[in-house]
């Protein structure tokens, strides 16, 4: 059961660019992360070859690898929660998705500084969008937190009442 008054302007607005930013996270995971030969590659495209090659790393890091197509499924329900006004939980999984989807970008770029590599856009724009998903969740949730809750008026008699 849904506690609160519905969304106003201003909330629309900012669940309308937290799903702006959330969709605009999940296209970076498509756009090309690395050149590997003639070719671009797309996150899924590494993550996939990192895994059929057998040199992800083991434990919680080959754990991200092997996971990560689950990126968009965090997405979509971090920005779900948000239009369902579940912000508290919409903020837990915005943080996870971020989390996730940032470190493994900011993580690869670092990586990928030391050795002649070139790095494409998609890591530059996940990083940009998990903070912006994480910025605007965190608006979002505050932002909710200070909306004054609705005020009943005066109760409206029925025209059916007896006015005696």
């Amino acid at each position: 059961m849904v506690d609160r008054p519905p969304p106003r302007g201003w909330h629309r607005i900012g669940v309308g660019s937290f799903t702006v930013v959330g969709v605009g996270c999940v296209l970076g995971t498509f756009l090309p992360w690395l050149r590997s030969g003639t070719r671009w590659r797309s996150s899924y495209d590494l993550f996939s070859l990192l895994d059929r090659l057998d040199i992800a790393p083991r434990g919680a890091v080959g754990m991200l690898v092997r996971w990560w197509p689950i990126v968009p499924l965090l997405v979509a329900v971090s920005v779900v929660l948000l239009w369902w006004r579940r912000v508290l939980l919409g903020l837990v999984a915005a943080l996870v998705a971020a989390a996730y989807v940032g470190g493994v970008s900011v993580a690869m770029t670092v990586a990928a500084a030391d050795e002649p590599i070139d790095v494409g856009i998609g890591p530059v724009v996940c990083t940009v969008g998990s903070v912006l998903l994480v910025a605007n969740a965190v608006v979002l949730q505050i932002t909710t937190r200070l909306r004054p809750e609705g005020v009943a008026g005066p109760p409206v008699p029925s025209p059916h009442a007896d006015s005696r």
